[in-house]
């Protein structure tokens, strides 16, 4: 009963993890709707307007849609939130793919150059960080900026290292094979494992949560650039008061995006660290029963 109620949590984080962002985005995209009164737009300023033209089909279409019933409604949202969850997913891989690539791979190693330069001693005195108030201010700016400008994660604790080679060495030696010291072999050797011998795991829920977050954090960036368009495309049309909350969603998009973005690594690690130490139990579990029957003679 414990297992079916595991799987039914890990396959309704699964589902959740589609519908939701799905869901958001369609209440994003929905939103600029509720900001135009399309009685006081003139046809002409519609006709001349993409945007506006595309609002007002939506808005048509959403006042046949509430005619309808609402089991139906409903039923409609939920499906059409779950295919564009797909997408989300989709491109939120992609986005982190480029994000790997411009930032960590270059922009990112530019930024440690330049902090190491700082930081270094050089022959006009001590380094920079040898300063103690410096050192304890400049320390938290700085893991805040590689945070942001950070696109991958590490795939487990370093302190976790060692086990990932003592995990490849037993399983070689026992299998008598030459398994790679690679991490995604290691990984789904560990889901294989923690899958036929049942080891109750917390690496199929963090992996959940970080599909979830990288999909929420990509939607983020989708709504920045979003109302950013909305905005330099409506200015002429828009009431005083819709003008004045920009600055409120530019930053409260930014604060999202970067939440999510700082989670969805560290459900990373977390997943992958779940999963090391896993197999490595899994792979010394005959030791520790021996140790723990050597104790109990012994006692």
């Amino acid at each position: 009963m414990t297992d079916f109620f595991n799987k039914l949590e890990n396959f309704l984080f699964d589902v959740l993890g589609l519908i939701l962002p799905g869901l958001i985005l369609i209440i994003i995209v929905a939103t600029p709707l509720l900001m135009f009164d399309f009685k006081h737009i003139t046809s002409e300023q519609i006709d001349h307007s993409t945007l506006l033209s595309t609002f007002k089909f939506f808005s048509s279409q959403l006042s046949k849609l509430t005619l309808l019933d609402s089991t139906y409604t409903i039923s409609l949202i939920i499906l059409f939130s779950y295919i564009l969850g797909h997408l989300i997913k989709v491109f939120s891989i992609i986005f982190y793919d480029f994000g790997r690539l411009i930032f960590d791979n270059s922009i990112v190693k530019l930024f440690d150059l330049i902090a190491g330069y700082i930081f270094e001693e050089t022959k006009y005195g001590k380094k920079l960080s040898s300063i103690k108030y410096l050192k304890d201010f400049v320390s938290p700016i700085n893991n805040t900026i590689r945070k942001i400008l950070t696109f991958q994660s590490s795939s487990y604790f370093p302190e976790n290292e060692p086990l990932v080679e003592e995990c490849v060495k037993i399983i070689n030696k026992r299998l008598n094979t030459s398994y790679p010291n690679k991490w995604y072999s290691i990984y789904k050797f560990s889901v294989v494992i923690n899958s036929q011998e049942k080891l109750k795991s917390l690496s199929g829920f963090f992996l959940a949560k970080y599909n979830l977050y990288r999909s929420l954090s990509f939607l983020f960036v989708v709504t920045f650039l979003y109302f950013m368009l909305f905005y330099n495309a409506t200015e002429l049309v828009l009431a005083e008061e819709v003008k004045n909350i920009k600055t409120l969603i530019v930053i409260t998009s930014f604060l999202l995006w970067f939440t999510f973005h700082v989670k969805f690594k560290r459900y990373w690690t977390l997943c992958g660290n779940e999963t090391l130490v896993s197999l490595f139990y899994f792979l010394n579990r005959g030791l520790l029963s021996k140790i723990e029957t050597d104790n109990s003679d012994a006692g």
